[in-house]
């Protein structure tokens, strides 16, 4: 399971100076990449393993509950949406406020339906790492990816 956020660097001729990137790209052997080429920069924000409440977020608030949409567009508020539940959960750290705000789902190869203490830790490992990123410039867009 992924967060990715994805960043346009392309340079085009009407781009103002203070928004242009400059990418470099270094490789010991010599190899080179023609930066001017590059028009998108991928980064993973987050890799879950058997956080299936955090998947089932995902699937609820961006695939309208497809369990078949395995690759998604997730808007900016969703994850502001997740970082509320996370802070709730966090909050209570009960089995009703969890199974209420993000609940456990069963699945192939899925993990745990407990609400333990692996799953408070993946709850404030996202909480920490999806603030920081909501922090940062607002360019950009974030997909979710599961791949099993």
């Amino acid at each position: 399971m992924y967060l990715d956020k994805s960043t346009s660097v392309k340079n085009w001729n009407h781009t103002t100076k203070e928004e242009k990137y400059n990418i470099t790209i270094e490789r010991e052997d010599g190899h080179e990449i023609e930066t001017k080429r590059i028009t998108e920069i991928r980064e993973e924000v987050m890799y879950w393993r058997k956080a299936n409440h955090i998947h089932k977020f995902f699937i609820d608030n961006c695939a309208d509950g497809d369990e078949e949409m395995l690759k998604m567009y997730v808007e900016r508020h969703i994850l502001e949406d997740l970082v509320k539940e996370l802070k709730t959960v966090l909050h209570y750290k009960d089995d009703e406020t969890s199974a209420e705000h993000l609940p456990t789902v069963g699945g192939f190869f899925f993990g745990n339906l407990e609400y333990d203490k692996y799953y408070y830790e993946s709850c404030q490992e996202t909480l920490e790492v999806i603030s920081a990123v909501l922090k940062e410039e607002k360019g950009g867009y974030f997909e979710y990816t599961a791949s099993w």
